[in-house]
């Protein structure tokens, strides 16, 4: 984001040191410039935790869109789970594209919200293909799309891509990516 600031602004950025004024860190537009690219395509391999969801159940995110598109309030007992996992829910909804982080549903998910169960999954599949941890799972596995994704990898994927994840909780996130992978993939759209 501060690349993208300086190349959008046209400056240059400096942190000084308060007591001597010295010039620590001097970037100018012509580095962002050199450096974004770059920088870019690395991030773009590596995920944190909160870009990888715990909510295994697609149904679940289905009826928790559709509730809410509908107005309807998503108690524990409306998505037939405990009230962490529904925050669980919530977030696998945001990750992939579904609703702003203030709780706004986006276009997309008015679309899943209105489509039939066979479009509602070629939607998400591409929404989860253009989601943080599912873009970078494809370049790992280096693939062009989620079809070139083999889903017993995702345990090895977050190993090795999302170091702040312990093993074990790698493994438990790896069911997630590993189910949805495989219902995203009976489900794909060519188009």
């Amino acid at each position: 984001a501060l690349l993208n600031s300086i190349l959008q602004e046209s400056s240059n950025f400096e942190v000084k040191d308060n007591s001597t004024q010295e010039t620590v860190v001097h970037i100018r537009k012509a580095d962002a410039a050199f450096y974004l690219p770059q920088l870019t395509r690395v991030a773009s391999q590596y995920i944190t935790s909160y870009q990888v969801p715990q909510a295994n159940d697609l149904n679940k995110i289905f009826l928790l869109v559709k509730l809410s598109w509908e107005g309807e309030e998503i108690p524990p007992l409306n998505l037939k789970t405990e009230q962490r996992h529904v925050a669980y829910y919530k977030h696998a909804a945001r990750l992939l594209g579904l609703f702003e982080a203030n709780g706004t549903m986006t276009a997309v998910g008015q679309q899943v919200a209105e489509a039939s169960d066979e479009k509602r999954l070629s939607i998400l599949a591409k929404c989860f293909e253009a989601s943080y941890c599912g873009w970078a799972w494809i370049l790992w596995s280096q693939a062009e799309n989620l079809m070139g994704v083999n889903p017993e990898t995702a345990a090895e994927f977050l190993r090795e891509n999302c170091p702040s994840l312990s093993e074990n909780t790698a493994t438990r996130r790896s069911s997630t990516l590993r189910k949805w992978c495989e219902e995203f993939q009976n489900n794909y759209p060519h188009w």
